[in-house]
């Protein structure tokens, strides 16, 4: 399918100014630390749409993927972090916080009671998106939007962490209204 019907899956509600805006920036993740590798690595390959194998075979070739690589995966991490940890993290808790700035001064030009509160929801390890979803409910959100931070879109990492958030959503406020940046 070419063009946005191919997204029609993902919600797009009209965004109503006068309520609390939970802006949720989603990625794939990646470990906080040399020990969360191989749970990461697990929860990666135990997604269909990176490893598409029948249920029952999954999770035990997932399983061993993860064995296999952690220690050189954690290796790698180190080039980048002694402790073992993604960057993607810190950046895009900093990007969440900026885009909610901006917007919060783009609806403030409207109205003077909305505002736009931010998380970060990753797919494959912390923080995951019911926590994000959770916090957000906290802090007074009302209803969301939901922005993966991949370059473009594609089935087996927006449309799967999308997917993802988005039973989250449902699943802790069943009535909100959701709006989908799919790419």
């Amino acid at each position: 399918m070419n063009g946005p019907a191919k997204y029609s899956r993902y919600p797009h509600d009209v965004l109503d100014p006068a309520l609390t805006t939970g802006l949720i920036l989603c990625g794939m993740g990646g470990p906080d630390g040399s020990d969360a590798v191989e749970p990461f690595l697990r929860n990666l390959f135990r997604d269909p749409a990176i490893l598409p194998l029948p249920k029952f075979l999954a999770p035990l070739v997932g399983w061993l993927i993860a064995k296999r690589r952690a220690k050189t995966v954690v290796e790698r991490y180190k080039l980048i972090d002694p402790g073992g940890a993604t960057p993607q993290l810190k950046s895009s808790m900093d990007q969440a916080g900026v885009l909610a700035g901006l917007l919060n001064d783009q609806i403030k030009v409207k109205t003077d009671s909305a505002s736009v509160i931010s998380e970060v929801a990753m797919r494959y390890w912390r923080p995951f998106p019911d926590e994000a979803v959770d916090k957000l409910l906290a802090r007074g959100a009302a209803q969301f939007i939901i922005v993966p931070t991949y370059p473009q879109y594609s089935s087996a990492t927006s449309g799967t962490t999308m997917d993802f958030v988005l039973k989250s959503v449902r699943d802790h406020a069943p009535r909100a209204k959701v709006h989908i940046l799919p790419d």
